[in-house]
């Protein structure tokens, strides 16, 4: 599945599952729908990451993609009555890689970012920004080299969530990603880089 395919079947999830609650508050209708959004909450996601590598001196360039499957936590509260602003903590196992002679993965990530949504009952669209790390790995065979650096950086991205039941949603959100760059012993190069990602999952709301 590519990136753009990956992105349509999430988008599909989360507007059916938006469906199915719109549906439900019709039928059987809350007194106040919107308290679901406050408060702590925990889940996990999937999604697919497409990174793109710079090293100087030279400029050449590296394209990677992989999976990407995590988990977060966060706390939601209203700032007024139709604006949320949330914290939250989040962290990846990622494959992302190119497996060629000159190769890189990016092992993990993870960031810590503030969200702020437009609650619309039982829909909450938002945006996010804040800081990012990840775990890279870069090998080269000839001449030999393996390495491991941590990369820091920013992310921004935004995203919509739906509410499945009084304690359930479902979420989808595309996430960019930018990386300073680490020196690494061959050559010697300064990588750093960049990633779009499409993420899709489950929070539990307590």
């Amino acid at each position: 599945m590519n990136f753009l395919s990956a992105l349509a079947v999430a988008m599909a999830a989360v507007s059916v599952a938006a469906g199915h609650s719109i549906a439900a508050d019709m039928a059987s209708p809350r007194a106040n729908p919107s308290s679901n959004w406050d408060g702590a909450y925990v889940g996990g996601h999937l999604g697919v990451g497409a990174y793109h590598t710079v090293s100087e001196p030279g400029g050449d360039s590296l394209d990677l993609m992989g999976p990407i499957v995590g988990g977060q936590v966060g706390y939601n509260f209203h700032l007024t009555n139709n604006v949320v602003l949330g914290a939250q903590l989040d962290g990846d196992w990622d494959d992302i890689t190119n497996a060629a002679a000159g190769g890189q993965t990016i092992e993990w990530s993870s960031a810590v970012i503030a969200k702020l949504g437009l609650d619309l009952g039982p829909v909450l669209p938002y945006v996010l920004g804040g800081v990012a790390v990840s775990g890279q790995h870069y090998f080269h065979f000839v001449p030999p080299l393996d390495e491991r650096h941590v990369h820091t950086g920013w992310t921004a991205g935004a995203g919509v969530e739906g509410m499945i039941t009084d304690s359930l949603s479902a979420f989808v959100e595309y996430r960019y990603a930018s990386y300073e760059q680490q020196t690494y012993t061959v050559g010697p190069f300064n990588i750093g880089g960049s990633e779009h990602s499409v993420r899709t999952g489950l929070n539990y709301h307590f």
